[in-house]
């Protein structure tokens, strides 16, 4: 007979037991939720219709020839939807870095580069402009939590990601350019464009549950990054982490 000394260990023992069963959750496990008949009741079409759109096989839980709904279609055409609005944004964000970056000549600061990181950055916080990225990123975030063992949503969360990286590589060059740096030899640009892309991935995701954590440092952890992978032309590079110790 259990104990009341037993209900800790009974509750931990439950919640490894979901979090297996989320470890191995697909996106029709998470969209169980989602029905034909609740997408037709907020559009003007009907039920039939959003099976027919995703779903031709007929459902074998019915006799009636009814189409079977397939989540997991529905699933990747958000996901899809989701991520071209995100390159479409991020190549927008990209234009106003290049836009910064054609105005250092004159500003002789970094300050036109800040803002231009804190625009960027405003609009993944919640609250912070009239726009709602929140359902998209929703699906971005969900999308990761199956990608693993879904092929189809790594694939498209990847050339995603490339897209998006690859419209800040002309920037990150102009950028070098326009300081009058190069490249540090161990670093190529793309490695640049990857690196900035990593901590502002980090720090918006740190956004979506803590909207008002402080962004004003984020700026100036770009322009360190940039500085650690390049050198002034005609200077000899130093190795960053023995510079530390230096």
């Amino acid at each position: 007979m259990r104990t009341t000394r037993d209900a800790p260990a009974v509750r931990d023992q439950i919640v490894e037991v979901a979090l297996r069963r989320l470890g191995d959750a697909t996106f029709d496990d998470l969209f169980k939720a989602t029905t034909p008949e609740l997408l037709a009741a907020e559009a003007p079409w009907a039920a039939s219709t959003v099976r027919y759109q995703f779903g031709h096989t007929p459902s074998q839980d019915h006799g009636r020839g009814r189409l079977s709904f397939k989540r997991r279609d529905l699933a990747l055409a958000m996901l899809e939807a989701a991520l071209t609005d995100a390159v479409a944004a991020n190549r927008r964000a990209a234009e106003t870095y290049t836009q910064a970056s054609r105005d250092l000549p004159e500003q002789r600061s970094m300050d036109v580069v800040l803002e231009a990181v804190r625009s960027n950055l405003d609009a993944f916080t919640p609250g912070a402009t009239d726009e709602d990225v929140a359902p998209r990123e929703r699906m971005y975030y969900v999308a990761l939590a199956v990608c693993d063992g879904d092929g189809d949503a790594a694939r498209l969360l990847r050339a995603a990601r490339r897209e998006q990286i690859a419209n800040y590589v002309p920037v990150h060059e102009e950028f070098v350019r326009v300081l009058g740096r190069r490249l540090r030899p161990d670093r190529t640009i793309d490695d640049l464009a990857n690196a900035i892309d990593a901590l502002l991935d980090g720090h918006i995701a740190r956004l979506r549950f803590d909207p008002q954590t402080p962004s004003d440092w984020v700026g100036n952890a770009v322009v360190a990054i940039f500085a650690s992978f390049t050198v002034r032309d005609g200077e000899e590079p130093v190795d960053p982490i023995a510079a530390l110790f230096g």
